[in-house]
């Protein structure tokens, strides 16, 4: 279009450029395509239903609160950038604030709005006061204003990072964008705190926009935000199918090609994924949505690129697939997340439960040390935290793996997991808030009651040290784990019991694990263990693996502890339950130090690992 037609085109609908984005994006915005040629901004199909979307929350006269999940690639935050910029720069006394999860991304968002300034028409460019890395403000320079006695817009757009100290602080927005809102917490950002801070700088009055757009990052605090059914906010997923493009067509005359329905096969269960399909064409397509013969049709020409694309691209891995081109929500949380284990194996295991119906018997633990007998300290209970999957075998060995913790409300679980050897697979866990003197109950009896399991509470929380005294002085539990070094002999005295976890002892552990779980040679049964894998990510600033902010990972350090231990059911090792030999040395010290611990174990098992 010639530069004089953009100018009568402008000067003729002025008016409707105030209110019509996608009219004002086509005649005054640039952006560049995908071959990198600049462009007037003609908004596509997932762009103009988004705006639809917007037009009518505005129209219900509430504030505009929407979480966006998205794909890649999509053009999302290129149309709320637009979109703002629209906003702020046709109407006076407006700001806008854009958060990032650091500076340098936010400071590039920034950039898109300094270049729709610059690529604007002259009609429709604002005055600007200031520009830098952190503000466009829209207003009459002062030695301008002095000649001309007009302020000008007095609109702004500032940039910040999610960190900053004094987000929301001294301004109040009608426009907030948050930018990639779920990679916050792999960054170590409080997502609660600073939701905290933006909240105070939006007034919750009609016309103001609140938007968190993000591609998916696991199963975080936004996954938990994304199912939470008492939100408010419009929660809208930008999958794939959103986009016109990646369809091959098909002649409506020919033949339906055979959809698979093994989820094993290089398709997956395509009845399942073209159902998912035709949902997100009904939504896209609002105006094809009750069409069913076109439905139908096009949710063929949709596979069909999805083969070619699994074929061709992604030499039949119909993961990458998802990962790359998510269908539903539940594939991008899935898929996207930079967890420590294996994805596909995680969901081949729920799978798994999901078919088999497996279902634990749930029991709560009954705390009194009259009590001795294992089988009468726990019962059955609808809300229990013991979840047991399989009962003791006779002359089966079992390994327990324990995280403790201080059992204050709010905090972190004590866990435990229970594993039969051999392969490996579990056939209990526990997980609670509960003092670390109930803790030591449930370790003690849950491990006699499985054959005297070789129990491992890790001591670096006080709280599983505690447990561990207990165990020890209180119910001289027999097979409690310590380090051994059979090069070195050392006293009963200098016995440090309980699993230690340090930098090697958990890199080894969480590899170890990793390696398992990749090569199918562990048997999960709990979601909850599940879940805890699949939110326990790689931080990207430390490059440890860890939980993600607000996940927890108790029964994943217990699992890992379990595994370890079941490498080491052969080892001869000292008993924890009864005393020295009279008149020995470590009878002595221990006399001395009142701390009676005990005698060699004989017990002896060729199992090995993976065996």
């Amino acid at each position: 279009m010639h530069q004089d037609q953009i100018t009568e085109l402008i000067n003729n609908n002025f008016e409707k450029l105030q209110t019509n984005f996608p009219l004002y994006s086509r005649l005054n915005q640039k952006i560049k395509d995908k071959s990198g040629n600049l462009i007037f901004f003609l908004q596509n199909r997932m762009q103009i239903r988004l705006w639809n979307l917007l037009v009518e929350d505005l129209k219900s006269g509430k504030p505009v609160r929407w979480l966006i999940i998205k794909a890649r690639q999509l053009g999302c935050t290129a149309w709320i950038s637009a979109l703002f910029y629209w906003l702020v720069t046709m109407n006076e006394n407006k700001s806008a604030l854009v958060v990032s999860y650091d500076a340098p991304s936010a400071q590039n968002i920034l950039q898109k709005y300094q270049l729709f300034y610059l690529r604007s028409h002259k009609l429709l460019k604002p005055r600007v006061r200031r520009m830098n890395r952190e503000l466009i403000h829209f207003a009459t320079s002062l030695k301008d204003f002095e000649e001309l006695q007009d302020v000008g817009l007095d609109s702004n757009i500032m940039v910040a990072s999610a960190d900053s100290v004094a987000l929301g602080r001294s301004y109040t927005y009608q426009y907030i964008h948050l930018s990639e809102y779920a990679l916050w917490s792999e960054y170590g950002i409080d997502i609660a705190d600073r939701m905290d801070a933006v909240g105070q700088a939006i007034p919750d009055l009609s016309g103001t926009i609140l938007i968190k757009e993000t591609t998916a990052k696991g199963q975080n605090e936004v996954y938990d935000e994304w199912k939470d059914e008492f939100s408010s906010q419009r929660k809208i997923f930008i999958s794939w199918i959103a986009d016109e493009d990646y369809r091959i067509n098909l002649n409506y005359l020919i033949d339906y090609f055979e959809l698979s329905e093994n989820p094993e096969s290089r398709y997956g269960d395509e009845r399942e994924e073209r159902q998912a399909i035709i949902e997100q064409l009904q939504f896209w397509y609002p105006e094809e949505s009750q069409k069913f013969e076109w439905l139908n049709h096009e949710s063929m020409c949709r596979l069909a690129w999805r083969r070619d694309k699994i074929d061709n691209k992604f030499r039949g891995n119909k993961f990458k697939f998802k990962t790359e081109y998510p269908t539903t929500p539940d594939d991008a949380f899935n898929t996207s997340s930079r967890t420590a284990f294996s994805m596909p194996r995680l969901l081949e295991m729920e799978d798994e439960l999901k078919r088999n119906k497996i279902v634990p018997q749930l029991y709560r633990y009954e705390h009194n040390d009259n009590v001795n007998d294992p089988k009468r300290k726990f019962y059955p209970a609808k809300y229990g935290h013991l979840r047991v999957y399989e009962l003791p075998q006779k002359g089966q060995k079992y390994v327990i793996g324990g995280d403790g913790a201080q059992g204050i409300d709010g905090g972190d679980h004590s866990s435990l997991v229970i594993l039969k050897l051999f392969p490996l697979s579990e056939v209990a866990s526990f997980n609670d808030i509960i003092s670390p003197s109930m803790f030591s109950g449930v370790c003690n009896f849950l491990g006699k009651f499985y054959n005297d399991a070789l129990l491992g509470v890790e001591r670096n929380d006080k709280g599983g040290f505690a447990a561990i005294e207990k165990l020890l002085d209180t119910y001289h539990y027999p097979n409690l784990f310590y380090h051994h070094d059979p090069l070195k002999y050392k006293p009963i005295t200098d016995i440090k019991w309980g699993w230690i976890t340090n930098e090697i002892t958990r890199g080894i552990g969480i590899d170890q694990l990793r390696e398992l779980i990749e090569l199918n040679q562990i048997y999960i049964r709990s979601q909850e263990i599940i879940n805890q894998c699949k939110s326990f990510v790689k931080n990207p600033k430390t490059g440890k693996y860890e939980a993600s902010l607000g996940k927890k990972d108790d029964l994943v350090m217990a699992l890992m502890i379990a595994v370890q231990l079941a490498k080491q059911v052969g080892i001869s090792r000292i008993s924890s339950s009864a005393k020295a030999p009279v008149g020995s040395f470590d009878w002595w010290m221990d006399k001395a130090t009142k701390a009676p611990r005990g005698k060699v174990s004989r017990t002896w098992s060729a199992s090995k690992l993976g065996s």
